[in-house]
């Protein structure tokens, strides 16, 4: 028998209304508004102890609702991984440094798809989704951010922006563009992607959600190939000559 201030995995329509209604509120009133009676009170459970019964925490009902939307979005990325390294054998030739220039580009591009598409479905294809605004709201609350960070396993997020870094380089995607610098661009791409969906979210699903990811999908593969520039000196501020017995 499942002690009640232990975590349960069971798939209960109680669980799920509670992750539901968990994620809605960091959502639409970020982490603050996230209180245990607040989602027992959404979810429409009268059994106050339900939230502590299922999840054991308010930290353990974060990972329940991460772990139930990344774990398929991994799975479907993993797929989608698997499928371009059938293609070109890309494993190998970054491992080796090896990618040619000239499968650099369209690589890159698979790998943007990789990144964007499985979170892109969830979002899309879920009625009425939360949960790139619930991202969303790791910018702004550091502590949603580090329970985020120590699920990142799950996330398959990290390989693959370790592959375009690999790629950036090996491939000389863009001219003249180094190892920090790509993964500069690599790491910069999430908040982008999380940014965009959220800001479509409320608003777009079917087939117009396909012609927002394929922008998104666009930007971010604009944003890892684009050409390097060379940064203007910093202007030093003009000196004032008078002299110092003038000065006010």
């Amino acid at each position: 028998m499942t002690p009640t201030n232990a975590p349960t995995r069971r798939g209960s329509p109680a669980r799920t209304a509670m992750i539901d209604a968990a994620e809605r509120i960091v959502a639409e009133q970020g982490m603050p508004a996230l209180t245990l009676r607040a989602v027992q009170e959404a979810a429409g459970q009268s059994n106050k102890s339900a939230v502590n019964y299922h999840f054991g925490s308010r930290d353990g009902l974060i990972a329940a609702i991460l772990d139930d939307r990344m774990r398929p979005i991994a799975e479907q990325r993993r797929a989608l991984l698997d499928a371009i390294d059938v293609r070109y054998g890309f494993r190998s030739a970054v491992a080796d440094g090896a990618v040619a220039s000239a499968a650099a580009a369209p690589l890159l591009r698979e790998l943007t798809v990789a990144l964007v598409d499985p979170l892109a479905r969830r979002v899309f294809e879920t009625p009425r989704s939360a949960y790139a605004r619930f991202l969303a709201q790791s910018m702004v609350s550091p502590e949603l951010a580090e329970i985020i960070a120590r699920q990142a396993t799950m996330f398959t997020v990290n390989e693959t922006q370790q592959y375009m870094v690999r790629v950036l380089v090996a491939g000389r995607a863009a001219p003249g563009l180094d190892g920090d610098t790509a993964v500069w661009r690599a790491n910069g791409l999430l908040g982008h992607v999380i940014t965009a969906l959220a800001a479509a979210e409320p608003h777009i699903t079917g087939p117009r959600g396909r012609v927002i990811t394929a922008r998104i999908i666009d930007t971010c593969h604009g944003l890892l190939t684009a050409p390097v520039g060379h940064p203007d000196p910093i202007p030093t501020a003009p000196t004032d000559h008078r002299p110092e017995e003038s000065l006010p």
